[in-house]
């Protein structure tokens, strides 16, 4: 059992923009992943996509789904969690919605 104190002075470095679906927001972040480069992968729950953020930039690029709630291979139903294989060059989505 480890407990840790955060420091109390933390930033939002994403989002903020209210919720939407343009490529500054985002809607019901399930979960993020950082890679060795920084970079931010995020489950986009409500939007059926996943968003990477580059570091040091304002808006993410849909890298996976974004084209609607569906089970074709460029959609995702409900995104609950996303990591990066590095070893691979890929991502690994849990995709809830349709069991995948």
């Amino acid at each position: 059992f480890i407990l840790r104190k955060w420091k109390q002075n933390g930033s939002t470095i994403h989002g903020g923009h209210g919720e939407g679906n343009k490529l500054n927001q985002l809607s019901y972040p399930s979960e993020i992943f950082i890679d060795k480069d920084r970079n931010i992968f995020i489950a986009d729950w409500g939007n059926d996509r996943i968003v990477r953020w580059k570091r040091n930039e304002n808006r993410g690029i849909t890298v996976a789904g974004g084209n609607g709630k569906g089970n074709s291979l460029n959609q995702l139903n409900w995104p609950t969690d996303v990591i990066f294989d590095e070893r691979n060059n890929s991502i690994v989505i849990a995709d809830f919605g349709n069991r995948r």
